[in-house]
């Protein structure tokens, strides 16, 4: 019986291995991970993720770099998640709201007084 590779015995073929990972353009890394072009591009000058260049001019990412990269950033201090801006969006409606709701309130309220009934 022909030996069979790691890959193989754990679920991967040469196929499913190049495609994780197989490196990226800036583009395509930047459409997976839903940041520009130029953010990313910015984030690999500052050293942030590794990558490296072809013909000196357009840098290459490594898939599974990129998303442990995307994984870190979003989890970072400062760098809300996902759950934490939904929950930002809904307390600002709420407020929103009562701010409205409050603001009604004192027009009736001048209005009464105006009209002498308060």
């Amino acid at each position: 019986m022909p030996k069979r590779n790691r890959w193989f015995r754990d679920g991967f073929d040469d196929r499913t291995y190049r495609e994780h990972d197989r490196p990226m353009s800036v583009r395509e890394a930047a459409a997976l991970i839903g940041i520009t072009g130029q953010r990313l591009a910015y984030f690999i000058r500052r050293g942030d993720l590794p990558a490296f260049t072809l013909n000196g001019k357009d840098y290459v990412v490594n898939r599974k770099e990129l998303l442990e990269f995307d994984r870190n950033r979003r989890h970072a201090p400062g760098h809300p998640s996902r759950a934490e801006i939904e929950e930002r969006e809904k307390r600002r409606a709420v407020n929103e709201a009562r701010v409205e709701r409050l603001r009604k309130q004192m027009e009736t309220a001048a209005a009464q007084v105006a009209a002498g009934t308060r």
